[in-house]
């Protein structure tokens, strides 16, 4: 591509335009705009498909429809689209120039029902890449050969089914066009415009829905990839202008990169000078009709960098025919008014119209801040901004900064993942932010803000603050994956209140060194994973089960203090914990699972207080640690001899359980001081049962206290 220029506008905007790729068959381009071979998503179905209801014509069917065009749209399960056929005779049956998805279809049309008949099970075009494509009726439960029915309804088509085209691959069949939901409108307008030295004519759909104000569907149709665009034109009827906003998106297409980023198309005048906003246009109207002129070549592209730097098409003669005065034309109801898509200051997002609640998407082309607002308005309406699509920002690498509202609740899987240039990320709202379900750890942006290197990890603000110490307030009854990868995290401190940790909730939290987990929590999961500098840990009685990998890779994890009333150690709970020397299982513990303390190859002596072997499943619980000393109740020594995962280790030795009552009973007045096994003090009043380290008259004696 040849750069042509790069040009100042307004004293604040630079825009360099890049020449537009030569197409010369639009009809083409509609075939290959999104036709990469998709999932096995359908199937043949066994039963009769579930179908939509079609309108009943009830005597308003057309005589005829040759001649006609529509606009469609339609949904692949995932996106809304917009496209349009062209009807044209074919001997007694007609051709739906376009229909699936730019491909023609062979149809039949009966006026006394006012149905459009379309044959299943036929060739209907070829792929350059996949071959013949066969067309099939489509529903979201799978694909059959029953006929697709379209009913016509005045200016109104709907169909029964939508449509699946097939493909043979490498023998394997794959879908290639999937259209649900097909329903559309008969054109009302048409576009016209040359593009180098070729005239193309595209059928627009133009409602009045204000005394100012026409929306238009199908702008993008050709020129895109088809994802519906409702475009808003407003107009003056007094100096019988028009403009189209340059910020109002008309169109887009994904990036080939395997990114979720949008190259999202705008509209502006192109001149000899360079490139403007807004562009104009001028209206002349009859009684029947209206022309809306271009005063200017109109330019229509995505920003390549988000710099201005823009590539795309410049179109001459660009004019929108309407088949009505557009100053004298009632007003109506916008027929796609409630749109399910949105973009606003650069954010994509899906819409409920039922909830009002909007679901963020991605951005556009290459923005390096993505300020995520608590709500948006669109279509008249205020949504509340409550979640992020899976891989909504994936792979985008222009993102430096992410500000996250209090209002989000969930976010998809690997919505934020590689993200290689964030350095910011704001949280809005902490307690709101424990709070969120981030369905994998990809989903967190915290991750990206901290890469490998130490010297190019970012920053993270909570309410306008940078910190790397976190207080999480009170109030607080359970923390997903809310710090994953938050590796300048230093000290946290969680509330009273709390009863969950969740998988990774402090995963990879690398320069946290101790926490202290409050008497209440019930649950955990992958928690503390990869905290590879936390040295000191205590687990309270309430959490009856260590989850699955809590503390694996924890290599300098020296001190754990595990008090009674915990039941089970989860797999890999302690695997990989090279640092730890000693550990005391408490007496209430029954099972130990499958690979609990594999790898932890610097354990020198383990305690198990429970009279009989906690269950394991096998023998590699303990493997890489048979060489420690396995300290046991005396009247349980044979039973863990003989025991499964217990029976490896070479020594195994009975618990000291007597000199405490000596030491208390002997009338001795001095101070005794208690430690635990890891040598941390303990006030005689949190003395629970166990063993501990006993400090009298210069001497140390180890017991159990019961």
């Amino acid at each position: 591509m040849k750069k042509i220029f790069t040009l100042a506008l307004l004293a604040v905007l630079t825009l360099s335009v890049t020449a537009a790729t030569d197409i010369k068959n639009f009809s083409q381009l509609r075939q290959e705009r999104h036709q990469q071979l998709k999932p096995a998503v359908l199937k043949k179905a066994g039963k009769r498909l579930a179908f939509k209801t079609n309108a009943k014509a009830a005597g308003n069917a057309p005589e005829s429809i040759t001649g006609k065009s529509f606009i469609t749209v339609y949904n692949d399960q995932e996106d809304k689209f917009n496209g349009f056929f062209n009807v044209v005779a074919d001997g007694e049956g007609i051709i739906l120039e376009g229909f699936a998805e730019g491909y023609n279809v062979k149809a039949s049309y009966d006026a006394s029902t006012g149905t459009i008949t379309i044959p299943t099970g036929v060739v209907i075009g070829k792929s350059n890449t996949y071959g013949d494509i066969t067309i099939h009726a489509a529903a979201s439960d799978g694909y059959s050969d029953d006929p697709i029915i379209g009913t016509v309804d005045g200016n109104k088509v709907t169909f029964n089914y939508g449509v699946y085209g097939t493909v043979v691959y490498e023998g394997q069949q794959g879908g290639l066009i999937l259209m649900l939901d097909i329903d559309g409108n008969e054109a009302n307008a048409k576009m016209t415009f040359q593009l180098e030295e070729n005239t193309y004519q595209f059928p627009l759909l133009a409602t009045k829905t204000a005394d100012d104000k026409i929306s238009i569907v199908g702008i993008n149709t050709p020129l895109t990839a088809g994802y519906f665009y409702n475009v808003p034109m407003a107009f003056n009827a007094t100096s019988k202008t028009a403009t189209i906003q340059s910020e109002q998106p008309i169109g887009h297409n994904m990036a080939t990169n395997g990114s979720n980023i949008k190259n999202v198309y705008y509209m502006f005048n192109r001149t000899a000078e360079g490139l403007t906003r807004n562009p104009a246009f001028t209206i002349t109207a009859t009684d029947n009709s209206s022309t809306v002129k271009a005063q200017t070549d109109v330019f229509i592209g995505y920003d390549t960098n988000g710099a201005g730097s823009y590539r795309g098409f410049t179109m001459s003669g660009f004019q929108i025919s309407l088949d009505y005065n557009i100053f004298t034309q009632p007003t109506t109801d916008d027929p796609y008014a409630d749109a399910t898509t949105a973009t606003v200051n650069g954010i994509t997002y899906d819409l409920d119209n039922d909830t009002k609640t909007a679901t963020v998407t991605g951005c556009l082309g290459n923005m390096k801040e993505i300020d995520i607002p608590a709500s948006i308005e669109a279509n008249g309406n205020t949504y509340t901004v409550t979640a992020i699509m899976e891989r909504a920002f994936y792979a985008n690498r222009a993102i430096t900064e992410i500000h996250i509202p209090a209002s989000i609740k969930t976010v998809g899987n690997d919505a934020f993942r590689n993200l290689a240039n964030l350095k910011s990320l704001y949280i809005e709202n902490l307690e709101a932010w424990c709070a969120i379900e981030f369905y994998n750890g990809n989903a967190n942006p915290l991750y990206n803000v901290f890469p490998t290197s130490t010297s190019k990890w970012g920053k993270v603000y909570i309410n306008g603050t940078e910190t790397t110490e976190i207080v999480v307030p009170e109030g607080v009854t359970k923390i997903g994956r809310a710090f994953y990868g938050f590796k300048s995290l230093t000290s946290i401190t969680l509330p009273s209140t709390l009863k969950e940790l969740g998988d990774q909730a402090m995963a990879n939290c690398v320069s946290l060194t101790t926490v202290i987990i409050p008497e209440g929590v019930e649950s955990t999961g992958s928690s503390f994973w990869g905290c590879e500098n936390l040295t000191e840990i205590s687990v309270p009685g309430s959490i009856k089960s260590l989850g699955r990998s809590m503390f694996y890779g924890c290599k300098n994890l020296k001190s754990v203090n595990l008090a009674e009333g915990i039941e089970r150690i989860g797999m890999m709970a302690f695997s990989g914990c090279t640092a730890l020397e000693t550990i005391t299982l408490p007496s209430t513990i029954k099972s130990v699972e499958l690979m609990g303390f594999y790898a932890c190859t610097g354990l020198k002596e383990i305690k198990s207080l429970n009279t009989i072997p906690p269950t394991c499943l096998s023998d590699d619980v303990f493997e890489d640690c048979a060489t420690a000393t396995l300290y046991v109740p005396e009247t349980s020594v044979e039973d863990y001899k003989t025991a499964t995962g217990w029976k490896i280790f070479a020594k195994i030795e009975p618990v000291n359980t007597s000199g405490v009552d000596k030491i208390e009973s002997n009338g001795i007045k001095t101070p005794v001081k208690y430690y635990n096994l890891q040598g941390v003090r303990v006030a005689e009043e949190d003395i629970t049962p166990g063993i501990y380290v006993i400090h009298k008259d210069g001497k140390a004696v180890k017991a159990y206290i019961k």
